[in-house]
């Protein structure tokens, strides 16, 4: 019994490992079809944006009730995290009225809109405590082009009801967040993927398919969509050799021209919302 679960278990790992390997080629497939029109480096693309738009990414910090596999997740990322903000779930948003795309576990499907101040808005919230429980909210500026681009992006996965939450994918995440913390040999790094660039133009004018992606876990989908359809981040993640696939919630704050606008916790998250605006008026538009 115990060698069938190992079995099993090593299939996984090689199933997830080979899969990650070709999401790198598509994300370096993406990034190339950006990249000629890029013609500023990431800071001064973000210091010529003018009447930027908001991109808003949430970041939450739960106090589970009864949901004890969330929570042994939720202690494996505290362990692991590098970041100076806990976090173990990530939304994308375009407004501040409390209405955040997540991807989670429960429920019909699984890509849900989520509220703070509403639990009852999906099963996932359903399992927290909302006055224990903690929101970061942050900013990304773009351009309304940008700004258009993602939200359809999202809007359409959430439509097509076929994005779904890659269980299995937090192992070799949890995987890779441990080695980056606690170096080990024979552990798979970031620099591992560097052997692809060598062939990566034979590989990538084999590959004739174009089809989105549908798997993912909740911080990877929020770094996909943005990498899709805002250059500068396609950009900081080629330069530095880094796979979208391994981003934490806690890694997101990392995201070129991302600021921290407030923080609250989940039942108050309107009024600090509110707050905020009422001293930064550029984000009334968004209440």
């Amino acid at each position: 019994m115990l060698l069938e679960k190992l079995s099993k278990f090593t299939y996984i790992i090689k199933n997830e490992s080979t899969k990650r390997n070709k999401d790198f080629l598509h994300f370096k497939r993406v990034f190339r079809t950006v990249e000629k029109n890029i013609t500023k480096s990431a800071e001064n693309v973000y210091e010529s944006i003018e009447n930027p738009k908001y991109v808003f990414i949430r970041l939450y910090n739960p106090e589970y009730e009864h949901n004890l596999p969330a929570k042994l997740l939720q202690k494996g990322q505290d362990i692991t995290n590098v970041s100076e903000i806990k976090a173990s779930h990530a939304a994308i948003g375009f407004d501040l009225k409390d209405s955040f795309y997540g991807l989670t576990l429960g429920g019909k499907y699984d890509l849900k809109i989520e509220q703070c101040t509403d639990i009852n808005s999906c099963e996932y919230m359903q399992t927290c405590n909302p006055l224990a429980s903690f929101q970061y909210t942050f900013a990304l500026p773009v351009t309304a082009e940008e700004y258009d681009d993602v939200k359809k992006m999202v809007e359409n996965y959430y439509n097509s009801h076929e994005v779904k939450y890659a269980v299995f994918h937090n192992f070799p995440v949890a995987v890779y967040c441990l080695q980056r913390k606690l170096p080990l040999p024979g552990f798979p790094t970031v620099v591992d993927y560097e052997n692809f660039k060598d062939n990566l133009e034979k590989k990538l004018l084999n590959k004739k398919t174009t089809r989105l992606k549908e798997k993912f876990i909740c911080s990877t989908f929020c770094t996909y969509v943005l990498m899709h359809c805002v250059p500068r981040i396609s950009k900081y993640f080629n330069d530095r050799a880094i796979n979208y696939d391994f981003i934490t919630p806690s890694d997101l704050p990392e995201l070129p021209g991302i600021k921290l606008i407030f923080s609250s916790n989940w039942s108050d998250f309107k009024k600090a919302a509110a707050e905020y605006a009422a001293d930064h008026p550029e984000f009334k538009p968004y209440l």
